[in-house]
């Protein structure tokens, strides 16, 4: 009973990590598109840890389905974080890659 318990902690454990790309990161530039054949922009972040640290992480308007109120919201902090220097986070509600990134945090 106890490895069966073991076993489903662990398996749960990585849900919980699950789509955290990079912390405490700078952003160093901001792109308007990833390609005209996507609505998307790309962050640049230099620094922080995680999967997506020291890349370009990707925000494709489909990420964030039917709520583009929250694609917006993304692309005005992370024009935020360039324009401060502030330090970002960043994460992905449908997988681990710098691909379909959806959440940007910032902060001092």
């Amino acid at each position: 009973m106890k490895k069966v318990c073991l076993c489903i902690l662990i398996c749960l454990s990585g849900l919980v990590e699950a789509g955290g790309l990079v912390q405490n990161a700078t952003v160093v530039s901001v792109e308007n598109t990833k390609n005209l054949d996507v609505d998307s922009f790309v962050v640049n972040v230099s620094g922080g840890t995680g999967i997506c640290a020291n890349s370009l992480v990707f925000f494709p308007a489909a990420a964030t389905g039917s709520h583009q109120e929250i694609y917006r919201r993304a692309f005005s902090i992370a024009l935020t974080a360039l324009s401060t220097g502030m330090k970002v986070d960043i994460h992905s509600f449908s997988d681990d890659t710098c691909d379909n990134a959806t959440w940007l945090k910032v902060k001092k």
